[in-house]
This record gives C-alpha cells, sequence and structure tokens, in this order.
C-alpha cells in the first residue's frame, strides 16, 4: 500500500483550446448552430442537448452536443 506522501492525484483529461472538456451554453449554442437565447429555451422547456448543473452553471459536453445533433438527424 502506498504511504500519503507518494500518492498521486487521479489524472483527468485536460482540456485544450480547440477541445475543451465542458463549455457554457454562448460556446455550445454556436456550435449546434441556433443562438443562445433558443438553446437556454431548449433547455428550459426540457429539449435540446443533455447539459450538466455545476451550482449554478449550465455546461455542455462536446459529446452530448454531437449526440444531440445526431438525434437530429432525417434519413431520406
Amino acid at each position: 500500500m502506498e504511504s500519503p506522501a507518494t500518492r498521486t492525484a487521479p489524472q483527468f483529461p485536460s482540456a485544450t483550446p480547440t477541445a475543451p472538456l465542458v463549455m457554457n451554453d454562448a460556446d455550445a449554442a454556436p456550435l449546434i448552430g441556433i443562438s443562445v437565447h433558443t438553446i437556454r429555451k431548449m433547455r428550459s422547456q426540457g429539449k435540446g442537448p443533455a447539459y450538466i448543473k455545476c451550482g449554478k452553471s449550465v455546461r455542455y459536453r462536446l459529446a452530448d452536443l454531437e449526440a444531440y445533433l445526431e438525434k437530429q438527424k432525417v434519413d431520406r
């Protein structure tokens, strides 16, 4: 067993300027082609992409935005 002095903190993937782990609605909305007002309205109506609540903050994961767009796809 490791002593407390030799233990290391868990390693989480780091965000990069081009691929943040999570983003706010102002960053997420343009990625799916809608306005900030629309993404907020959709969220209040229980629609739109999945999101994460951190206290009062709302965050979106890129994977959830991609999943939302995939659900909107219309095959012809």
